[in-house]
């Protein structure tokens, strides 16, 4: 029998299993295509498998999207995963993880969880491609994951974000593939939606991408750090930002991380 369990963070839900001796094998995306598939499986963005590592790593996690695609950094995951660890005694209430974007540091705050996430690519300002007869200009960065993000005036609930969210997502220009993010600014706050690149859907919230779209934001001097961004969930994560001069700004993701259930499977 194979134990899980089920977490989200502001909608965003992941199968964790713990797989310390590495039984399940080095290829997991078979599992995780089975397992998130929401019809047939339990159903989630994600599968995060725990395996050991060495310090100053708590433990290395395996993040696999739902189409069964790698993933190296997921923010929410991270808050996921990093409370799992404490709740089951595998890490203190402040410790590091290994993933494959990097060191992750990760704290309990109150009810929350705060995660440093690994330093953020060079920010791209202003890029611009087209589609369908259509001139797009994005802000482009590397928060774990690639971002592109588009600013927007139109009601965020306006946008066809399956449908765009997916031709950008395949568009040239990214040779990797990107997630996409929608971004309005709103009071000195954002609102997000985002297509996650590997899941192939919009996703109720993405932390890395708001990771991205708060950082961008910055940069273009529309908000101060700390910075709320409202999900597509309804629930708001908050990025702290400290920008340097001479190398990449250090970034802090706060949110929720919730245990949703637990259960077996049968192997096989």
């Amino acid at each position: 029998m194979i134990t899980f369990t089920k977490m989200e963070g502001c909608g965003n839900d992941f199968i964790l299993i713990e797989d310390q001796d590495e039984a399940l094998g080095a290829d997991l995306s078979t599992l995780g295509r089975a397992l998130c598939e929401r019809s047939t499986g339990i159903g989630a963005d994600g599968l995060i498998v725990i395996r050991a590592d060495e310090e100053p790593a708590a433990y290395r996690v395996v993040i696999i999207n739902a189409s069964g695609m790698p993933a190296e950094m997921c923010g929410n995951g991270a808050r996921c995963v990093a409370r799992y660890a404490i709740l089951h005694g595998l890490a203190p209430q402040r410790h590091q993880f290994r993933t494959e974007a990097g060191m992750i540091s990760a704290e309990l705050v109150g009810d929350e969880v705060r995660v440093g996430l690994s330093p953020p690519g060079p920010i791209a300002l202003n890029q611009t491609l087209e589609l369908d007869g259509r001139c797009w200009t994005l802000d482009c960065v590397d928060t774990g994951v690639p971002h592109a993000v588009i600013w927007t005036e139109q009601p965020l609930e306006d946008i066809d974000v399956p449908r765009l969210g997916s031709a950008l997502r395949h568009h040239r220009f990214f040779p990797k593939g990107a997630n996409i993010n929608f971004v309005a600014r709103e009071n000195g706050d954002l609102r997000i939606r985002t297509f996650e690149r590997g899941v192939e859907a919009e996703t109720q919230a993405c932390g890395t991408g708001s990771a991205a779209a708060a950082l961008l934001a910055h940069a273009r001097g529309y908000v101060a750090s700390p910075v709320r961004v409202h999900t597509r969930h309804g629930g708001v994560l908050t990025i702290s930002i400290d920008a340097r001069r001479d190398t990449p700004a250090v970034l802090h993701l706060t949110g929720p991380a919730n245990v949703v259930f637990t259960g077996q499977l049968n192997e096989g």
